[in-house]
């Protein structure tokens, strides 16, 4: 798997873990890192308005996609939990579910990568890539700062 297309797997994975830590502010603090995201983006791109207008609806159709992804992945550690107790049956499907779904994260990520490059001077998917990255280190760095998430999700 190519290490970008992993790092925004594992990116996800960790943005969801970091959430879900939240507790009863789940919600709220999704909402927030996803505006923070987004003007995050917004800024390092400088999107021209026509830009604007063709990028946003591909990047959120990318978002619902991740999570629905995202959401099935969790769903699936559930059960991982509880591995020492399946039969080898259990355990092989249970692992082939994990790669299936790992496969449609990289087939989801090429395609809209596609779509991307019909809305976005190169330069800018350049940017939109490496922007993600850079809000990624960030939420790192805070989860850290915060000592793995348990600050009451203050700053």
């Amino acid at each position: 798997m190519n290490p970008k297309v992993f790092s925004l797997i594992v990116f996800l994975f960790l943005i969801e873990l970091g959430v879900l830590a939240q507790g009863p502010n789940y919600r709220e603090r999704h909402k927030q890192i996803e505006a923070e995201k987004i003007a995050f983006i917004t800024r390092e791109l400088t999107l021209t308005v026509f830009e604007a207008q063709q990028f946003w609806p591909v990047y959120n159709e990318i978002q619902q996609k991740q999570k629905a992804l995202i959401n099935r992945r969790v769903a699936l550690s559930k059960r991982v939990n509880s591995a020492d107790d399946m039969s080898g049956k259990e355990a092989e499907e249970l692992a082939d579910e994990i790669v299936k779904i790992r496969a449609e994260e990289a087939t989801l990520i090429t395609s809209h990568h596609e779509k991307l490059k019909k809305v976005l001077p190169p330069v800018k998917v350049v940017k939109f890539y490496m922007a993600e990255h850079q809000f990624k280190n960030y939420l790192l760095r805070q989860l850290r700062h915060r000592g793995g998430g348990n600050g009451g999700g203050r700053r």
